[in-house]
């Protein structure tokens, strides 16, 4: 039934995109659409020939760099972020998730393009979570942790307790990362909230 919903819904988009209709929106719908409704090649050559029809979109650029970034194939991402900042070279997002796909392909410069994300947006989340594990990574302990709590930190501990459930594998490897440099014992306190974002916050 899910799949013959979304098959309603890819046809609904064809039928516009066969009146004309060009936006990068209709595009990422209709691409997703197929996707889900099990239609895989025929989503990707629907958005291949998107792309040649539409080269300047870099919107659509952008998705199938976080497409290609998602399913692991990380040279195709780069590839794909690279084509997008040569039009919006401090877009954050973008070096965030170049940083990322470079990182994993071990290029040096993953670590240029994650501070450059950094200094564009310094309190968000992704981008911290990001130059923070590439900070760990390159065994520079103290200060990717201090990123990585940011977020944390900067919620208290009402708002630590809140997004717990939903980042339990990042909690647990801060918590790690804490124990090994000796900075969790706290007052005898053994609250996430406490290991996370030190005692002054837990109340």
């Amino acid at each position: 039934a899910q799949r013959r919903n979304f098959a309603q819904a890819a046809a609904m988009y064809a039928d516009a995109y066969s009146r004309g209709e060009r936006s990068a929106e209709l595009a990422f719908k209709t691409h997703t659409a197929l996707k889900s409704a099990g239609r895989v090649q025929e989503a990707d050559a629907f958005i291949a020939r998107f792309e040649k029809e539409q080269p300047q979109a870099v919107a659509v650029q952008a998705y199938l760099g976080d497409e290609h970034l998602f399913a692991g194939r990380y040279t195709a991402a780069i590839e794909r972020y690279q084509k997008v900042l040569k039009h919006q070279p401090q877009n954050a997002l973008v070096l965030n998730n170049l940083a990322w796909a470079s990182h994993q392909v071990k290029d040096r410069r993953a670590r240029e393009y994650a501070e450059k994300a950094y200094a564009l947006q310094p309190d968000n989340p992704v981008v911290l979570d990001t130059l923070g594990w590439l900070l760990v990574d390159a065994g520079q302990n103290d200060k990717g942790v201090e990123l990585l709590q940011k977020p944390f930190t900067q919620a208290g501990c009402a708002g630590v307790k809140g997004v717990l459930s939903g980042s339990k594998g990042i909690v647990m490897m801060i918590q790690d990362l804490l124990w090994a440099r000796s900075q969790t014992a706290t007052s005898g306190c053994c609250c996430c909230c406490c290991r996370l974002t030190g005692p002054r916050h837990c109340r």
